[in-house]
């Protein structure tokens, strides 16, 4: 927790993750660009919620990326208690389902030249982030993500008045 701490004091947003994207801790920063992700505790779960829909800018292109990092968890944690209640979290989605059938993309990482674009739901203010995913343990049951937000460059879009 001191290490997330330090990271938000830095202006870093940061979460423990297990394999399945469920926060297992992190700082204040994270909780406040994805508002109730503290109602699922999971990104993937929180990502097909409507206040996400709203949060990320590209939100599509992100969907798309968390079914291929799911598919890519799943093929060494399929038999895990974490899967089989993420599954059962989304597979009445319609868009997780399109997204889960519609494509055979699986992913093992994030390029972190691919940026993630959001708007803060508090202050509307648009984002750019630059994500990194590090594990934490050698067996990778840990993972730390980091977001640091760097000068906006997403799609354009008007601010809302």
């Amino acid at each position: 927790m001191a290490y997330l701490h330090d990271l938000e004091v830095r202006g870093v947003l940061a979460a423990y993750v297990d394999p399945m994207w469920n926060v297992l801790a992190c700082n204040g920063l994270f909780w406040s660009l994805a508002p109730d992700l503290n109602e699922t505790k999971c990104i993937p779960a929180w990502l097909f919620s409507p206040i996400a829909r709203t949060v990320l800018l590209q939100w599509r292109s992100e969907a798309a990326y968390s079914v291929a990092t799911i598919k890519g968890a799943l093929a060494r944690y399929r038999g895990s208690e974490q899967a089989h209640a993420l599954i059962r979290r989304l597979h009445s989605d319609k868009d997780f389902q399109e997204l889960w059938s519609g494509t055979i993309d699986v992913a093992y990482g994030r390029d972190t030249n691919h940026l993630l674009h959001a708007r803060n739901p508090a202050t509307e203010e648009l984002g750019s982030y630059r994500l990194c995913v590090a594990d934490v343990t050698q067996n990778q049951h840990v993972q730390l993500i980091t977001a640091i937000r760097t000068r906006y460059s997403g799609p354009k879009f008007s601010q809302p008045h």
